[in-house]
């Protein structure tokens, strides 16, 4: 994986996709960025972070989220045109989510942290989870279930699952020890292939001298 700048990746969770979409569903306007008025020392430097927060790192993370698509390689004018056609809409919805996030009264800092952490949650944290307990990346999480837990774990009050913890942590040393059964009992799989094979070529091998060693002495 290439290596971004540290403050690229402390914006992994704010550039999150359930972020991004939960600001698109509310956004009224494109931005398009007007000319800057580059007066102060200030201006400047906001100016030179911005393009610097682009240039290393952040232009590789949204190819990743998909926002961004590269189309180095891509030789067909029709799927270039569509590329850079989607590219322009996504650029304008980005950087509206971007400054609208930024320009956020401290009364908002709570929403956007909900917005962040809720797309770690959704993105990243839950399916590694439901996949290493279910063995599949079909299985979603029951998002209301999740926020009656947290709120009920926030205010201090008393959860519907009785032990909950050392029964989650059951679960997951349960799967945990499924998954290192299954990667066992893969590697003892490859190990009897590895055998097989050396056994045939243990064989073959054997039969070849024999074969040789039968056609020089009628050669003789």
């Amino acid at each position: 994986m290439k290596k971004f700048l540290l403050f690229s990746l402390a914006l992994c969770a704010m550039l999150s996709p359930s972020v991004l979409c939960a600001q698109k569903k509310t956004a009224q306007k494109i931005v398009v960025p007007a000319k800057a008025a580059l007066k102060t020392d200030v201006d400047s430097v906001s100016y030179m972070f911005g393009a610097m927060m682009y240039e290393q790192g952040l232009s590789m993370y949204l190819q990743q989220l998909g926002i961004v698509i590269d189309t180095a390689g891509v030789t067909s004018p029709v799927r270039l045109d569509s590329i850079m056609k989607a590219n322009e809409k996504n650029r304008g919805e980005f950087l509206q989510g971007i400054q609208e996030s930024m320009d956020a009264p401290d009364t908002k800092n709570a929403y956007f942290s909900g917005l962040a952490i809720g797309g770690q949650i959704s993105k990243q944290m839950a399916p590694g989870l439901l996949e290493q307990l279910y063995g599949d990346t079909k299985t979603k999480l029951n998002s209301a279930a999740f926020i009656l837990a947290m709120s009920t774990a926030m205010s201090g009050g008393e959860f519907e699952i009785e032990n909950l913890s050392e029964i989650f942590n059951d679960k997951m040393q349960e799967a945990q020890a499924k998954a290192q059964a299954r990667k066992n009992h893969r590697k003892l799989n490859m190990l009897i292939i590895l055998q097989k094979e050396i056994s045939l070529w243990q064989r073959i091998r054997q039969k070849t001298v024999l074969l040789l060693c039968r056609t020089d002495y009628n050669i003789k």
